[in-house]
């Protein structure tokens, strides 16, 4: 059976992808969703300018098992461990790891600190957690909400992300469908 962060970095990877470069994301130059921009520390970065030195790239690079490896081992101590998403529901575990990851791990604390309705610090302690065992299923979509009204927010302040909506969107439903089981209908 899978653990809580086992799901979580499956979800995270499956979204984030290989590399891209986009110049619409505000991240700049991405492996594995890692931004060069915000975490120009990361040991793959040396390893990625390794492989953009030959033909085969980004295949080459997308497909470095290593890099793979350095990238959860990154995601698990800056995103999971400091949103102290192992002492939290496997549900909103895997929802504030993934906002962390997208949004930003401060951001991701802060809205699920709003959803549980408790002190907003940022700060993921014993007040943050206990509301957490004891808030019901609706948290999770309260927490997934606060998420889109963010996107939202971002898109009417800079028109240029609107060209993310869709993969936000879609991003929170396969967050669903993965926690709650929940199939969005096709729409025609």
């Amino acid at each position: 059976m899978n653990t809580d962060w086992e799901m979580g970095i499956a979800f995270v990877l499956e979204a984030e992808g290989g590399y891209t470069f986009d110049p619409n994301d505000r991240g700049g130059e991405t492996m594995l969703g890692i931004s060069r921009k915000y975490h120009p520390d990361w040991p793959g970065w040396g390893v990625v300018d390794m492989h953009k030195a030959t033909p085969s790239f980004p295949a080459n690079v997308n497909a470095d098992s290593g890099l793979l490896q350095s990238a959860k081992d990154f995601y698990r101590l800056h995103f999971w461990q400091a949103c102290h998403c192992d002492e939290l529901p496997t549900a909103l575990a895997i929802s504030v790891f993934d906002a962390a990851v997208n949004q930003g791990e401060g951001t991701a604390k802060r809205m699920l600190q709003i959803a549980l309705n408790v002190t907003v610090d940022g700060i993921v302690g014993d007040q943050t957690i206990t509301a957490a065992f004891k808030s019901g299923p609706n948290i999770v979509r309260r927490f997934m909400a606060q998420r889109m009204a963010r996107y939202m927010r971002l898109v009417m302040k800079d028109p240029t992300q609107e060209v993310f909506v869709e993969n936000w969107s879609n991003r929170l439903m396969k967050l669903a469908q993965l926690i709650f089981g929940f199939k969005p209908p096709e729409i025609a």
